[in-house]
């Protein structure tokens, strides 16, 4: 009987090691994304959820995470006097969450690796827009898979090295800017091959006619034979670089060609629900621009479900990481 005590004491220690060693494994069953949601203060995760559902219902992140849409790009103040000139207003208030959301993003979850999802905050304003930062949501899968489709494209604007990944680690690469090329800014941002190369026409004339005039200072609305939209009022325009492009192909003047993609411009969302992508659509009967449309049209309801679900935070949370 003396050596019970001795027994019972080997059997407790037995039973705590085994109760801590199941604790050890239980801790390593839990995510890492979702350990690091736990140890989030109150107001970290209040504003990652806000964060979250800004890119949801006030852009297109959505579509991104749900893989219809490659990528989308929002911007964040950057400039103290655009700050000043938008303080208070809607813009301010949506580039101070997307702002705070990303801080609290970029300091406990951009380590972790996700299949679904790429987010990259740039560490400068951008080039083009130096009053902005560039925030990026990116679906690897599907922009690898419309950049393969047009990759002749974007190795003709990027240069033949160019590839399906190295454009990826590029748009992933906070200190890049992001695309620039109309053409190929729209196709990766999911608006179809041909409404891209249609749009990239309008935004061409349109950055002539908004650049500085040329010797001999002829205005530059009559130099492009095209009505003045601002009825002779300075629009400051003047600051930016002169730059001319000439008719496209079968047409005579900018004019005709203007007036040609404004009459044949549609609106994606007089096509499909009022709850998917904006953008410039051509042609009606085009079968991308169809097979698109009807992507968009099915994560709409995903997404609207996913902002109504109870744990918004931790259900968007497993979308991008499980």
């Amino acid at each position: 009987m003396k050596f019970f005590p001795f027994l019972r004491l080997r059997i407790q220690v037995a039973f705590l090691f085994v109760f801590h060693l199941s604790a050890i494994h239980a801790d390593d069953a839990i995510p890492k994304w979702k350990q690091t949601l736990q140890s989030l203060t109150t107001t970290e995760k209040k504003s990652l959820e806000i964060y979250f559902k800004t890119m949801l219902e006030d852009s297109e992140g959505g579509f991104v995470l749900f893989g219809s849409k490659p990528v989308c790009s929002e911007g964040i103040m950057h400039n103290p006097k655009c700050i000043l000139e938008w303080i208070g207003g809607k813009r301010h208030e949506k580039s101070v969450n997307l702002w705070e959301g990303s801080l609290v993003w970029q300091r406990y979850f951009a380590s972790l690796n996700s299949a679904r999802l790429i987010i990259s905050f740039k560490d400068h304003p951008d080039s083009l827009y130096p009053e902005w930062r560039h925030l990026i949501w990116i679906n690897p899968d599907k922009l690898q898979e419309v950049v393969e489709k047009n990759l002749i494209l974007f190795q003709y604007v990027l240069g033949p090295d160019v590839t399906e990944t190295t454009l990826i680690d590029i748009l992933r690469d906070n200190s890049k800017d992001f695309l620039s090329d109309y053409a190929l800014l729209g196709i990766a941002l999911g608006f179809g091959t041909q409404n891209s190369l249609h749009y990239r026409r309008i935004e061409c004339i349109a950055r002539s006619l908004n650049s500085r005039e040329l010797l001999p200072l002829k205005n530059r609305f009559e130099r492009l034979q095209i009505s003045d939209p601002f009825k002779g009022r300075y629009m400051g325009f003047d600051f930016e670089p002169s730059f001319e492009t000439n008719p496209a192909f079968n047409f005579s003047t900018l004019l005709q060609e203007y007036q040609f993609l404004c009459d044949k411009q549609l609106s994606s969302r007089k096509m499909g629900c009022e709850k998917i992508p904006l953008f410039s659509v051509f042609n009606k009967n085009d079968e991308e621009t169809d097979q698109i449309l009807k992507a968009y049209e099915t994560h709409s309801s995903k997404i609207q479900a996913l902002l109504e679900s109870d744990c918004f935070l931790e259900k968007i949370l497993q979308e991008i990481f499980e």
